[in-house]
């Protein structure tokens, strides 16, 4: 948990001991959005999701969520053996690395235009591609390569679930296969991927259910101490 939260992509920072003060509150926490909805992933039932691949886990696992909005949110969930553990990062900062010719020109476009291209702040822009593929198919498919690559960095042999708000909209694109062939697209590292479970997140509440719980469990455990 945080208690201050720089500056990145909005030009103020949010820091917990002036929002107690401004507000009059005992205590005030700071969670990641992206780390509260991996979290609350683990409270869904199976009707909150919808199925790309069924893989094929061997029990618990480490899960990864990536988050499509208004930029790329990653996070994970790394499973010791007993339980899970969240952790939230900054994946969508990663460099952008484009795999055929139209991304390649892609890129360009946004290198020419702001110089570093990296996934988050990107994902917008891709409704401003001319090109005669669709916009929605182009970006399933460069979603579906992030999520792979994801899958390989935390070993996530318990699931990759597509979180935020994009991924339901888009639903019937992401089933048409695109999403899936950019995923499994991993060289000699198909067979890894091929057995991770890649599951949509259509509870879109799924964040804040887990940040009300948190803040429950954080003043159940303030009394047990009192």
């Amino acid at each position: 948990m945080r208690r201050r939260v720089p500056r990145i992509n909005l030009p103020w920072d949010i820091d917990a001991a002036d929002l107690e003060r401004q507000l009059g509150l005992h205590q005030v926490t700071l969670v990641n959005d992206v780390e509260a909805n991996a979290r609350g992933i683990l409270g869904l039932g199976e009707g909150d999701f919808a199925v790309l691949q069924t893989g094929a886990p061997e029990g618990a696992g480490t899960c990864a969520v990536v988050s499509a909005g208004t930029g790329l949110g990653e996070a994970a969930l790394w499973w010791d053996g007993t339980k899970h553990h969240p952790a939230a990062g900054e994946g969508g900062s990663a460099a952008f690395g484009p795999s055929s010719q139209l991304e390649i020109d892609f890129h360009r476009f946004l290198a020419a235009e702001r110089g570093r291209v990296n996934w988050g702040p990107r994902s917008r822009r891709l409704t401003e591609n001319r090109s005669p593929v669709p916009p929605s198919t182009f970006f399933v498919s460069i979603y579906g390569a992030r999520a792979g690559d994801v899958a390989l960095s935390y070993g996530a042999t318990g699931g990759v679930y597509l979180g935020g708000g994009i991924a339901p909209k888009l639903l019937p694109r992401l089933l048409e296969g695109g999403f899936m062939r950019a995923f499994l697209a991993k060289g000699r590292l198909e067979s890894f991927v091929r057995r991770v479970p890649v599951r949509v997140v259509l509870n879109t509440d799924a964040a804040v259910i887990r940040a009300a719980l948190i803040a429950r469990d954080s003043v159940t455990l303030e009394r047990a101490a009192a």
